[in-house]
């Protein structure tokens, strides 16, 4: 990615630019902060801070909402590009069965993701607390190309399923292309929070800071998401059309990826919630010209 078209960075130096103490506020306000570790700042803190600089209401709750998505993505600056491919099977995915509880396991607190499809840059991603309804959300922050950025938001408890938080939302009915992509991006989500996601660093060396953030590019890294996944199923599709007059039997063919969980531990006591993706299955691999490339997952370190 080159430094130019970085948006994040670009929409994360503008907002400095207009609002220089932005940063240095939120983190006074999180020493005392009334709401929980794993949110950084919820978006009426941020609220507070716009409103004392900018007149206008809509763009003071705009620029709160951009800003509470910054913040904690200030801090790690991951950007993950997804591999067509992979991408557009995600997209198929069901959702009906999975747990809510999977959220909790972003791998950093605010992640920007970039994927086909979406008709947008990219988006932010993070859980938010609303404080006032004392609410959970996962929170979408897309931006498109001229840094613009417009949230929308999946309200849910650790009791329901992703399926039943996303028939409450009103979003589907009031602007269908929005809630397609908020359908589409919370599937890519999901995926990083797999145990198995395959991702691996596009750079081989970067700057993490230590304490003082200079936002520069030096300190982004960025994670390619599904480049093996992705040589993998253009293979299948080439040897695919090379077997299509074939009569010797089945063709190679492949039964799609899927989300698979399940609980550890005994029912009375505490359980741990094991998430993971099952990679596609190659049928009659034995016709295929050549070996399919591997698909090498990269565990998480979660230290």
């Amino acid at each position: 990615m080159k430094k130019e078209k970085c948006l994040p960075l670009q929409m994360l130096k503008l907002t400095s630019s207009k609002y220089p103490s932005a940063w240095s506020e939120i983190e006074s306000a999180r020493e005392n902060r009334n709401w929980p570790d794993w949110c950084y700042v919820p978006i009426n803190r941020c609220l507070t801070i716009t409103m004392a600089s900018q007149a206008n209401v809509f763009q003071q709750v705009q620029d709160a909402v951009l800003m509470s998505a910054l913040a904690p993505w200030r801090i790690s600056k991951e950007i993950y590009v997804f591999d067509n491919e992979l991408a557009n099977d995600l997209y198929s995915q069901p959702l009906d069965k999975l747990p809510t509880v999977v959220f909790e396991r972003l791998p950093f607190p605010a992640i920007y993701i970039q994927a086909p499809g979406l008709g947008v840059n990219g988006f932010f991603v993070s859980r938010e607390y609303d404080v006032k309804n004392k609410a959970v959300e996962l929170r979408f922050t897309f931006c498109n190309n001229t840094a613009e950025a417009w949230p929308a938001f999946i309200a849910y408890d650790s009791a329901s399923t992703i399926q039943e938080a996303v028939d409450k939302m009103s979003l589907g009915r009031e602007n269908p292309r929005l809630f397609d992509m908020v359908k589409k991006a919370m599937q890519l989500t999901l995926y990083l929070c797999t145990s198995n996601p395959e991702v691996r660093p596009r750079q081989n060396r970067f700057k993490r800071p230590v304490s003082h953030h200079k936002d520069s590019y030096r300190e982004i890294r960025t994670w390619d998401v599904g480049l093996r996944y992705g040589a993998a199923i253009k293979q299948y599709k080439r040897t695919n059309k090379t077997h299509a007059g074939s009569h010797t039997g089945k063709r190679p063919h492949y039964r799609r990826g899927h989300f698979q969980h399940y609980w550890r531990g005994p029912r009375d006591g505490e359980r741990t919630l094991e998430f993971i993706w099952i990679d596609p299955i190659l049928v009659n691999a034995d016709k295929v010209d050549g070996e399919l490339p591997a698909v090498i997952h990269e565990v998480k370190d979660n230290d």
